[in-house]
């Protein structure tokens, strides 16, 4: 009998040490931003009081008006596209 060559095992043990090593590196940068972020608004929050009124409170010029948006597309779905008859039926 012949020996069989010995076959070679594969080295699977580095390409995933590296493969946690970039996640976990990934991880932290991750975890870097959103910490960043929330001491951002920790600071922030602990600054109100000494903060003007426009930074804490935006001017209602600003604002959109939503409200409006929702009770112009409802009023839309009843009146233009006669829903209420559909829902009535129903």
């Amino acid at each position: 009998m012949t020996a069989q060559p010995h076959a070679a095992q594969p080295q699977a043990a580095p390409a995933a040490h590296l493969r946690r090593e970039s996640v976990r590196r990934e991880n932290f940068r991750r975890n870097r931003g959103v910490g960043l972020v929330l001491l951002a608004f920790v600071l922030l929050m602990a600054a109100r009081p000494w903060l003007p009124e426009g930074l804490v409170r935006p001017d209602a010029s600003l604002l959109l008006p939503f409200a409006d948006w929702l009770n112009a597309f409802s009023g839309w779905l009843q009146n233009d596209l006669q829903i209420t008859v559909l829902t009535r039926a129903v």
